[in-house]
């Protein structure tokens, strides 16, 4: 799956949709228009039945430019990977077992910029 979302305005975004039980393999967000340089935290998180459960903890994207990668290590508790232009990003350590319902990405901050995001899964 991937889609291309613009930041949500301090509050949260929905990324992707799960239907049924999903093992994610890998997450990964690529910067297609520069983020703005202001401090700006992001995390992603699983949403189901009402309780949400964060996968990945904040990474400051202020001025992330384009082509810059981040991704998630399969962990909870562990930052979200930032990976510059150009740099392999590193294969994800675990997978992730969500439940029905909804993928988000939160910002602590309204910023202008969009990322690609891209999820395998099985």
């Amino acid at each position: 799956m991937t889609t291309n979302k613009s930041l949500p305005a301090t509050t949260t975004g929905a990324l992707f949709t799960v239907v049924g039980v999903c093992e994610i393999i890998s997450v990964i967000g690529e910067v297609t228009t520069i983020l703005q340089t202001q401090a700006c935290n992001l995390k992603l998180s699983t949403v189901s039945n009402s309780a949400t459960t964060e996968i990945c903890s904040d990474l400051n994207i202020s001025g992330k430019l384009v082509q810059s990668r981040m991704s998630i290590t399969g962990t909870f508790g562990d930052a979200l990977i930032n990976t510059a232009k150009g740099v392999p990003v590193a294969r994800q350590a675990t997978s992730v077992i969500v439940q029905e319902g909804t993928i988000i990405a939160t910002t602590s901050a309204t910023n202008t910029g969009a990322i690609r995001w891209t999820a395998r899964y099985k």
